[in-house]
């Protein structure tokens, strides 16, 4: 437990404080929850901590609810200084951080896997496709579920994940979907882009477009699957529905 000095001290000199860039970014909905509080109880209730050279090490949303209404900021001042893996700990059971906040916590320590995943989330948030984190996870480390090669290091939040693919062929991947109507959540699935990206990679013949113009045309035939095998030989069905038998492109499992 970190000794805190002269106790709780209350100010309105937001400026004294310094936010840490490896925490997670402040979400004004959250601030909006703690502004109901204060108007409520009249006063933010648990003080922030700050390390002795003022950077905020708990309590950011509180500091800037507090700035908002232009109230004074109940704060401690920790003895020390905190390491980056303090500042995880001490936010991870003060509030619940996501994965996403994780991802940034270890980028911007420089951890390069984190790095190129984060570059991967802005860059598909900037093209306006809502895929979630786990399906992009999934993608970029090459399978679904956690890699056991990693043993305690495999999640997300250990800090020691993995980004095993080349950044730009998961971007290539996520490309193709631009070219479906409507991305449903199996299209935007773990599993079936990880089967989109093996099909390019390693089937003879096999042309993304055309399953996509597929889906467009079929989309009641892309069915929830159970496994990589099972979402293969759904892909393959679409791919080939209502199709010629020498249009039809039958995959070779053995090589995905």
């Amino acid at each position: 437990m970190q000794e805190f000095s002269n106790g709780v001290k209350y100010t309105t000199n937001y400026g004294m404080f310094k936010l840490d860039i490896r925490n997670r970014d402040v979400k004004k909905s959250k601030v909006d929850l703690i502004i109901e509080g204060v108007k409520r109880y009249g006063k933010i209730i648990q003080p922030i901590t700050i390390d002795i050279q003022g950077v905020v090490i708990d309590g950011q949303h509180r500091l800037s609810a507090a700035q908002t209404l232009g109230i004074e900021v109940p704060y401690v001042v920790s003895d020390g200084l905190f390491d980056p893996q303090q500042v995880l700990v001490m936010n991870t059971y003060g509030s619940q951080w996501t994965q996403k906040d994780h991802v940034k916590h270890f980028a911007v320590q420089g951890n390069p896997n984190y790095q190129k995943l984060s570059d991967l989330i802005k860059q598909v948030e900037d093209n306006g496709m809502q895929i979630s984190l786990r399906s992009l996870q999934s993608l970029a480390q090459g399978h679904m579920g956690v890699d056991s090669r990693l043993g305690n290091n495999a999640s997300i939040r250990s800090g020691g994940w993995r980004f095993r693919e080349d950044p730009k062929w998961c971007l290539h991947v996520l490309d193709q979907l631009k070219h479906v109507d409507t991305l449903t959540p199996i299209i935007k699935g773990g599993r079936f882009l990880l089967c989109l990206s093996k099909l390019m990679r390693a089937q003879k013949g096999f042309d993304p477009k055309r399953l996509m113009q597929q889906i467009n045309k079929f989309p009641e035939e892309v069915k929830k699957t159970r496994g990589t095998l099972d979402c293969y030989r759904n892909i393959e069905d679409v791919y080939n529905f209502y199709k010629f038998d020498k249009n039809r492109l039958i995959f070779n499992y053995e090589n995905l």
